[in-house]
């Protein structure tokens, strides 16, 4: 089965952490790639988790999560560095749209006092 370089890099950052250690990288079969899913309690929004199973088998067949594994080699185009100037520019101007719409936490400081002082006094 056939899965969009999109969807894989999508379990490949969820899944990075619990399938590099303790030789989950080795795994094969879907019920022993089940079984370190639901360790882990991963997800990924907008697949099923029958789904995210085939495609994390698909990386594990590729060597996705192998110690000795290059993800721009499996995930062309994804880890440049006009992906991340992409990133940081949308991320600049979510800021800046936030900025000048006046959205601001002026209106709740008071309760933003109450709370922070509630939570001193569980720490004395």
């Amino acid at each position: 089965m056939e899965f969009s370089t999109s969807a894989k890099w999508r379990v490949y950052c969820a899944c990075k952490t619990a399938f590099s250690k303790n030789n989950h990288y080795n795994l094969r079969r879907q019920k022993a790639i089940r079984r370190v899913v639901d360790e882990f309690w991963i997800s990924v929004p907008g697949l099923s988790q029958e789904r995210l199973v085939a495609i994390l088998q698909s990386l594990l067949q590729d060597g996705a999560f192998t110690p000795w594994s290059n993800p721009s080699k499996i995930f062309p185009g994804y880890l440049n560095n006009s992906s991340t100037e992409h990133t940081e520019s949308t991320v600049s101007r979510s800021r800046a749209e936030i900025d000048s719409s006046g959205a601001n936490m002026n209106g709740n400081d008071e309760l933003h006092k109450e709370l922070t002082s509630s939570l001193y006094k569980y720490d004395q």
